[in-house]
């Protein structure tokens, strides 16, 4: 009898077509991503110039994708969010990645609830392009 051998297909890569949207998050849903369907460990993820919502709720998070790529500038603008991760909860909560890559993305703290506070986890890299994680005042929508 000879051997079977799988070998496993490489990570597709979906992009984030639109910014979502005030009150909508494709951050564990369908939402804007290419593909229609909610992230999966087995896709690779990148947002492009567009801004990427967390839900708007409680409770830890996970990103299901194999990786997260913030695209963008590096520049934060308050008119644009090019490459953004837009946290949202409404408590401090942690979030989870397997790989957060940054090639001039953001990443935003916009709780509505003051006080609110984000914890990363997982692999964080780095590109040329840099992260940028602003200061901000008040709330952003």
């Amino acid at each position: 009898m000879g051997a079977l051998l799988l070998a496993s297909a490489p990570a597709a890569t979906v992009a984030l077509t639109a910014d979502d949207a005030l009150g909508s998050s494709s951050f564990s849903a369908a939402g804007n991503w290419s593909d229609a369907a909610a992230p999966s460990s087995a896709n690779d993820y990148v947002t492009g110039a567009y801004m990427l919502r967390t839900p708007a709720d409680t409770g830890n998070k996970v990103f299901a994708g194999a990786s997260l790529t913030l695209q963008g500038s590096g520049l934060v603008s308050n008119a644009t969010n090019p490459g953004a991760l837009l946290y949202k909860g409404t408590s401090n909560q942690t979030i989870n990645f397997a790989n957060l890559i940054s090639d001039g993305g953001q990443i935003r703290n916009a709780a509505n609830t003051a006080g609110t506070l984000v914890n990363l986890t997982g692999n964080l890299t780095v590109a040329s392009n840099g992260l940028t994680i602003p200061r901000l005042k008040g709330t952003s929508a």
